[in-house]
């Protein structure tokens, strides 16, 4: 319930409150992490209102783990913006990590946020959209950042159709065969699951068609010392097809290689680039 003085009369066109949660949330895979943490959640609430209506809502949330690694070294803050506007509403999101002691895997939990954090954005839109009735504005496509890459293929392909294949991987529906699913299967991957495409995430602009795709997979590990047989994975690939005359001329995969089950896999990921 709300503490006395939690929930304030509007001052200067503002009503603000406060709001404390405990529940039990579920918590990504990661080695040594419980399928579930119990957590604090505080909210804290501003409407700004305007000629006696509401055009803005603010929502600054810390959340406070319990029993997940090195939780007691500090929290997360969100912030949320929802600003009225003539088709609806604008969101804007940011997150913050908030350290109380120091530790020497800050910058793992830094990375491992910020990629739960992109993970959520389009399941958040479309939590709210539902919320609204309506249809949210398509989600710009996201391309991954530039990293130092170590050539290791220079080869010609005979017989490969570019356009194909480029086809089949920015269909919506991945359940066709294409290149980069026969890949998984011809080096030993199972547990082989597409999630869908959401909004967003198949354009076309400029000439060139992008796509972004998620898969989840079980993959052989090459033998190593502590290492298991096999490792899930989440594989993230990001398509472009560059068109000229009416035909794909080059294709560029971006794809992010994210290990669950094997030694020190919270502190890197893998980028391939293929063209």
């Amino acid at each position: 319930p709300a503490a006395a003085g939690e929930i304030t009369p509007v001052v200067g066109g503002k009503l603000r409150t406060r709001r404390q949660i405990s529940a039990r949330l579920v918590v990504p895979p990661a080695p040594m992490a419980p399928k579930t943490t119990r957590a604090t959640i505080t909210h804290y609430i501003t409407v700004e209102e305007k000629n006696g209506q509401v055009h803005k809502l603010s929502v600054k949330t810390d959340w406070v783990l319990h029993d997940t690694p090195y939780c007691e070294c500090f929290h997360m803050r969100e912030q949320m913006t929802i600003e009225a506007c003539a088709e609806g509403a604008v969101v804007t999101k940011g997150f913050g990590l908030i350290f109380s002691q120091r530790t020497f895997v800050k910058s793992m939990i830094q990375s491992a946020s910020l990629a739960t954090q992109k993970k959520n954005v389009q399941p958040f839109i479309e939590f709210l959209q539902k919320r609204g009735g309506g249809q949210a504005e398509e989600a710009a496509f996201e391309e991954p950042e530039d990293i130092e890459v170590i050539q290791v293929v220079d080869a010609t392909i005979k017989g490969f159709d570019v356009s194909k294949e480029a086809d089949l991987l920015l269909a919506e529906d991945w359940s066709a065969s294409n290149f980069l699913l026969d890949h998984l299967a011809f080096v030993g991957a199972t547990e082989v699951t597409v999630a869908p495409a959401c909004a967003g995430e198949i354009s076309s602009a400029g000439g060139k068609r992008r796509a972004k795709r998620e898969i989840s997979a079980r993959l052989l590990v090459p033998p190593a010392p502590m290492a298991p047989k096999t490792t899930m994975a989440t594989i993230t690939q990001y398509i472009t097809a560059e068109e000229k005359d009416g035909k794909v001329h080059k294709l560029v995969v971006k794809t992010d290689w994210v290990l669950l089950d094997t030694p020190y896999c919270d502190s890197f990921y893998m980028r391939e680039q293929m063209t």
